[in-house]
C-alpha cells in the first residue's frame, strides 16, 4: 500500500498540554503523510464540520489523557458520533497517563474506532506530568523514542494488516486487580475527587475560567452553576488569577499517590 498521500487526522482533548504535545511528536514523524490536528477542546469546531473533516480521512488516530482508569467523556461522545467506515479506514489510540494505570481507555479507543469499521493498526501509552507538577522534562527522550518505534509499527501493519483478534489479545494487557478496580473507579470517582469552590468576593470577572474550560461548561456570570460534564481538570483553579476558583490539592495529591500503590502500570510506556 501506497502511504504517499493517505490523510492522518489526529483528534484529541489535552486539559494539561501533554496529550496535544504527544500528537504533535506522532504526526511529526509521520513524514510520508499528510497530517491534520484537531483539538475537541477548540470551541470553534462544530459537531457537522468536524465530520466532515473526518469523512476525508484515511487514518484517525484518536487521543486522550486517562481519567479514573478511563477515556474523557468528550473523546467517548466523538466516538460515539463517528460514521461507520468501510475496511479502507484505519485507526489507533493514543493516551497519556499520570503514573497510576491507563486502565481501560487504550482498549475502549480501539474498539469503539473497530466498531465503526476502522481497521485497527495499535495503540500507544506514555506517563506525563499531573496539572499540579512541573512539565520540565516532558517528554522525555524515551518517549520520542516510543513515538518513532511506533510510527514504524504503524507503517508495516500498514502492509501487512494485523487482524483484530489478534490485535485485541494485545490489548487485554491488564491484570484482573485493574479491570477489577476500573469498576469500582466508575462508581466512586467523583465522590473522591476534591470539589471545586467559588468565592465571589475574589472574582474579578476576567472570565478566564471559560476560555480555559476544556469542555466549556463554565459561563462566569453564572457562577458557581456549571453545565454538565465536569470530568474535574482544575483548568479553571489552575488559570485563576485571584484564586477564586479553588480546591484542595493535597487531597487529590495523596489520591494519585494512593491509587498509584494499587493500581500502578508496568512497563509505564509500551507500544501496542
Amino acid at each position: 500500500m501506497s502511504n504517499k498521500k493517505l490523510q492522518v487526522t489526529l483528534v484529541f482533548l489535552s486539559p494539561n498540554g501533554t496529550t496535544k504535545t504527544l500528537a504533535k511528536m506522532v504526526g511529526e514523524s509521520l513524514n510520508d503523510f499528510n497530517v491534520r490536528y484537531i483539538d475537541l477542546g477548540d470551541a470553534e469546531i462544530q459537531d457537522d464540520k468536524l465530520q466532515d473533516i473526518i469523512g476525508t480521512t484515511d487514518i484517525l488516530g484518536v487521543g486522550t489523557p486517562v481519567y479514573h482508569l478511563t477515556m474523557l467523556h468528550p473523546i467517548r461522545k466523538f466516538l460515539d458520533n463517528l460514521a461507520e467506515v468501510d475496511g479502507s479506514h484505519y485507526g489507533f489510540s493514543f493516551v497519556t497517563y499520570g503514573h497510576v494505570s491507563t486502565g481501560k481507555a487504550i482498549s475502549q479507543v480501539c474498539k469503539a474506532l473497530h466498531n465503526k469499521g476502522y481497521g485497527i493498526l495499535g495503540a500507544l501509552k506514555t506517563t506525563a506530568p499531573h496539572f499540579y507538577e512541573s512539565l520540565d522534562g516532558y517528554p522525555a527522550d524515551d518517549d520520542y523514542d516510543l513515538v518513532e518505534e511506533f510510527v514504524n509499527i504503524i507503517q508495516a501493519r500498514l502492509e501487512n494488516n494485523i487482524s483484530w483478534d489478534d490485535m485485541n489479545k494485545l490489548l487485554n494487557f491488564q491484570p484482573l486487580k485493574t479491570k477489577i478496580m476500573y469498576h469500582f473507579a466508575q462508581v466512586f470517582a467523583r465522590f473522591r475527587v476534591p470539589s471545586i469552590k467559588y468565592d465571589a468576593d475574589l472574582c474579578n470577572q476576567c472570565k478566564r475560567c471559560e476560555k480555559v474550560c476544556p469542555v466549556h461548561i463554565i459561563d462566569a456570570d453564572n457562577l458557581p452553576e456549571k453545565g454538565d460534564g465536569c470530568f474535574h481538570c482544575y483548568n479553571c483553579v489552575r488559570f485563576c488569577p485571584t484564586g477564586a476558583m479553588h480546591t484542595d490539592l493535597s487531597k487529590l495529591e495523596k489520591l494519585v499517590n494512593l491509587n498509584k500503590r494499587i493500581v500502578s502500570e508496568n512497563p509505564v510506556r509500551a507500544v501496542i
